[in-house]
């Protein structure tokens, strides 16, 4: 369980670190828009999926150990879990970005 917690915290830390690195990048200065628009899809996929499903592990872990130690309220462990399913769902936008459903691609012209 703490390894779980651990990778999970730090997949998520490091994806919003990334993600923070693109935006700083992003906001830094005025890009031509390609550019602008690469390193908007390059804080996407770190700050979106990525973090979501670190999140999402260690949200998991952190309810499941509160569960079984009883060191969390019932409720606040239970909501830990319910919590941590949209985040373990959200490499899944991947797939339905490739069959077209809500793709960011689509929704930033390429000037």
């Amino acid at each position: 369980m703490q390894a779980a917690a651990a990778l999970g915290g730090t997949i998520s830390s490091g994806a919003l670190a990334a993600f923070a690195a693109c935006t700083a990048a992003m906001a830094s200065r005025s890009h031509p828009a390609g550019r602008a628009v690469r390193l908007h899809r390059a804080a996407f996929l770190p700050g979106g999926p990525t973090h979501g499903a670190g999140f999402g592990l260690l949200l998991t872990a952190l309810g499941m150990a509160g569960h079984r130690t009883g060191q969390l309220p019932p409720p606040l462990a239970s909501a830990a879990l319910a919590s941590a399913v949209p985040n373990l769902l959200a490499p899944i936008y991947l797939v339905m970005a490739d069959v077209g459903v809500a793709d960011p691609r689509r929704a930033l012209p390429l000037a």
